[in-house]
């Protein structure tokens, strides 16, 4: 979830997934870090009742680049031994969920995580 955290004064987002933490970031803005936390839960293929917002409220312009990090991040921790470069399309997010822009092959590469292993679906 998202808490303040004293020593560094500001929200830390962090989820608890298949038996470990995640870090997904920090934000001096509350809302802005309930955005990453969403993202990253949609990531994982969570229980989207536990969203802070639903799929019809966009992502602020101001807030899209940290959301995109906080995908990036979520994705190389519950995917560590994978060896692909993959970051959301455009520096921001591709607007949906899995869909991922791979720097290597300069595509578009869809992935689903599962059991804390990332399933590979194509690229297109």
């Amino acid at each position: 979830g998202v808490f303040w955290n004293k020593q560094i004064k500001t929200f830390q987002v962090q989820i608890w997934h298949h038996g470990k933490t995640l870090y997904v970031g920090i934000s001096a803005d509350a809302k802005e870090a309930a955005f990453m936390r969403d993202r990253a839960w949609r990531d994982l293929g969570k229980d989207r009742s536990k969203l802070n917002f639903d799929d019809t409220v966009p992502v602020p312009n101001e807030y899209l680049t940290s959301v995109a990090n906080a995908s990036k991040k979520v994705a190389s921790q519950a995917t560590p031994s994978s060896s692909l470069a993959i970051e959301p399309s455009g520096g921001g997010a591709s607007g949906y969920i899995g869909v991922f822009w791979n720097k290597q092959k300069k595509t578009f590469q869809v992935l689903i995580w599962h059991h804390a292993k990332t399933l590979y679906v194509g690229i297109s």
